[in-house]
């Protein structure tokens, strides 16, 4: 079973059939930017550490990248079954 994960709020679940086949299991909606950090194999949960952010300052010459802010006390990690 392959797992992507794309920090948009969704997880997708696809299954490999043979060698150049693949299916879509399911798709499993999370909290937008949430990320794997692991999977526990003998429980079959996805952990996916995530956060509420603030308003991201605009990109400018001198910082083209402007980082996420990390509301504060809003850390957590949600669990996939």
């Amino acid at each position: 079973m392959l797992r992507f994960i794309n920090g948009e709020g969704t997880v997708t679940l696809v299954k490999q059939e043979n060698e150049n086949s693949y299916t879509v299991v399911e798709t499993i909606e999370t909290q937008k930017r949430a990320r794997t950090i692991t999977l526990n194999k003998t429980k079959h949960q996805l952990y996916l550490p995530t956060a509420e952010f603030g308003e991201t300052s605009a990109a400018t010459k001198e910082n083209p990248r402007p980082i996420l802010v990390i509301k504060p006390n809003t850390f957590g990690v949600l669990v996939v079954e």
